[in-house]
């Protein structure tokens, strides 16, 4: 079909207008898109955790000090203490300036009933627990001194041996106004006695 030259004229601009607004129009959709950069995340420093304070024990009372001695006492330590005197009245009735009885002394039971004194455990009071240890100790040290010199009683050249054994009696007197001080304790604050008085009690 022959169009009249007016419109294919028309025709062609529309044509052209429409390819130049396609190259035009399309090239920014289809190039290349540009990732959003992002910055650096910076770390965030973590507080670090406040410290729990630490709860002070607070200081018994009087009755419950009371409390816990009786306790100690009732469960063992009266026993203890009325068989450890009665080692030590044993040993005090044996005793004698003569050298040669030193080789006839008989420790072991005293050193026996030390070593029971302690399975009570501690004594829930300083001074009394001060004095009872020291009790122990020195009636403990005393004892093997004295054995140590008896040992070689009549051997010569054992001159010292029996200054030993003085010096294990003293130590063992200290221990005695040990016990006796670690039995006041028990009785002034807290009323604790045994029944009868094992001091008094006869051998």
């Amino acid at each position: 079909m022959n169009l009249p030259l007016r419109v294919r004229a028309a025709l062609l601009t529309v044509v052209t207008g429409a390819l130049v607004a396609g190259c035009t129009g399309g090239g920014d959709q289809d190039g290349p898109t540009a990732e959003p950069t992002s910055a650096a995340a910076t770390p965030v420093a973590t507080p670090s955790p406040s410290p729990t304070p630490t709860a002070t024990p607070k200081p018994l009372t009087a009755a419950q000090t009371a409390e816990l001695v009786t306790n100690w006492y009732t469960a063992g330590g009266e026993t203890a203490m009325v068989d450890l005197i009665g080692a030590v009245r044993t040993v005090e009735a044996a005793r004698s300036p003569d050298e040669l009885s030193l080789v006839s002394l008989d420790f072991g039971p005293l050193l026996d009933a030390v070593e029971k004194a302690g399975l009570p455990g501690t004594i829930p009071d300083a001074k009394t627990q001060t004095a009872w240890s020291r009790a122990l100790d020195k009636l403990e040290d005393g004892a093997n001194a004295v054995l140590e010199g008896s040992r070689r009683v009549g051997v010569p050249d054992s001159s010292d041996d029996p200054d030993r054994a003085a010096l294990g009696w003293l130590t063992f007197d200290e221990g005695v106004k040990e016990l006796k001080a670690a039995q006041a304790r028990l009785d002034r604050p807290f009323g604790l006695r045994p029944s009868p008085d094992p001091w008094k009690e006869p051998r």
